[in-house]
């Protein structure tokens, strides 16, 4: 759960992301066990997005464990309305590879 949010995930591998309209937030695991959020975006295609996503290096210099990816689908919801659940998660926790569009 993110900000009121219920993600399915977080997965580790991207064959387990559908290819489907959501938010996704991408997290890191560390070795104790303890996780913090790395990003927070939007997409009519969370697999596609985060299988070639121009932030990935971020993701990798900001994180020391595993790198895992959560999905909110939003099938009933345009680009804007996924964009403001990004946007408030994004206001309310910090997300060092995350930037404002």
């Amino acid at each position: 759960m993110i900000e009121d949010y219920t993600f399915d995930g977080p997965f580790a591998r991207v064959e387990e992301l559908n290819e489907k309209a959501g938010v996704y937030a991408v997290v890191c695991l560390m070795s104790n066990q303890k996780h913090f959020l790395l990003d927070v975006g939007e997409s009519d295609d969370i697999r596609n997005a985060i299988e070639y996503h121009d932030r990935k290096d971020c993701w990798i210099s900001n994180c020391k464990g595993n790198i895992l990816v959560a999905a909110l689908y939003t099938k009933e919801m345009d680009g804007r309305g996924r964009q403001d659940i990004a946007d408030f998660i994004r206001s309310r926790e910090f997300a060092p590879c995350g930037v404002e569009k």
